[in-house]
C-alpha cells in the first residue's frame, strides 16, 4: 500500500494519546482535536523536550479562528522547521477546525523527529566522551519530513473524547515512508548492542588485569613467606649460637 493512501492504524493513535498522557501539560484533555487545535498544547509537548525551540507565550489558549491560524503560523516558521516538518495552509486550517485525526497525525510525525533527534544527539554525546578511534563511525542519515494532506471521506460524528480512527482518513503523511518507527527503533536497538558489546570487553579487559594483578600478589605473598621461614631459621641459628657461647663462658 501506498503511504499517500494507507490508513492510519488504530494502535498506532491509541500510542500516542499513551504518549501524550506521559507529558505534563497546562490543561487537562477532553476533546483531543479541539484541546490541540490552537497549537499551544503542541507548543508545551515540543518544549517539554526542547525548551529552547519553543517560546510558549508566542501561542496563546484560544477560541477565535484567527489567532488559531496566527499560532500554527508562527509555530510553523519557528518551531516546526526545526524539526524538519513545513505545513502547508490547508493542514493548517483543518487542524483549526478540528477535523478528526489529523493532530494525531501531525504528533506522530513530530515525535519520531524527536526521538530521531535524541537519539543523534545521544549517539554524539557518547562518541564525545569515548577514545578517539571509536568516533569514526557513520553518523545517521538526516531525515527530512514534509507533509502532505490525503482527500478523505466525510468524517464520523463527533462525540466526546477520543475518537477512534475510520479505515481511511484524512491525514498527514511522510515523505520518508512508513517505516520510519521501525527503522528509527532498529538502530536505537544496534546501537545499544555495540555499546553493550563495547561494555563486555571492557570488563574483559578489567577481568585479566585482576587476575594478573592477583598472580603477582600470590608470587609476592609466596617470597615474603619464603623470606620470613628464612629470618626465622636464621634467628633460631644466632639464638643457639649465642646460647652455646654463654655456656662456655
Amino acid at each position: 500500500m501506498s503511504v499517500l493512501t494507507e490508513s492510519l492504524d488504530e494502535s498506532v493513535i491509541e500510542d500516542i494519546y499513551l504518549w501524550i498522557d506521559q507529558i505534563p501539560l497546562s490543561k487537562p484533555k477532553k476533546n483531543f482535536s479541539r484541546d490541540f487545535s490552537d497549537g499551544s498544547m503542541v507548543a508545551e509537548v515540543i518544549s517539554h523536550y526542547f525548551p529552547k525551540f519553543v517560546e510558549l507565550h508566542n501561542y496563546p489558549s484560544t477560541t477565535v479562528s484567527k489567532t488559531k491560524l496566527d499560532n500554527w503560523a508562527t509555530m510553523n516558521r519557528k518551531v516546526l522547521k526545526k524539526l524538519d516538518i513545513q505545513l502547508s495552509e490547508e493542514v493548517m486550517r483543518d487542524i483549526t477546525l478540528c477535523k478528526p485525526f489529523v493532530v494525531e497525525r501531525l504528533l506522530l510525525e513530530i515525535r519520531q523527529n524527536i526521538d530521531t533527534m535524541l537519539f543523534e544527539q545521544h549517539k554524539r554525546n557518547t562518541q564525545a566522551d569515548a577514545p578517539e578511534a571509536d568516533q569514526y563511525t557513520l553518523p545517521l542519515q538526516k531525515k527530512v519530513v514534509k507533509m502532505k494532506k490525503v482527500p478523505a471521506p466525510n468524517p464520523p460524528p463527533e462525540g466526546k473524547g477520543r475518537r477512534r480512527a475510520p479505515a481511511e482518513t484524512s491525514k498527514l503523511v511522510s515523505t520518508t515512508g512508513s517505516s520510519v518507527v521501525s527503522r528509527w527503533l532498529y538502530d536505537q536497538k544496534e546501537f545499544e548492542c555495540k555499546q553493550q558489546e563495547e561494555t563486555i570487553q571492557m570488563l574483559q579487559i578489567k577481568v585479566e588485569k585482576m587476575e594478573q594483578l592477583l598472580q603477582l600478589k600470590a608470587l609476592r605473598i609466596d617470597e615474603l613467606t619464603a623470606e620470613n621461614h628464612y629470618l626465622k631459621k636464621e634467628n633460631k641459628i644466632k639464638g643457639a649460637k649465642g646460647s652455646f657461647k654463654a655456656g662456655r663462658l
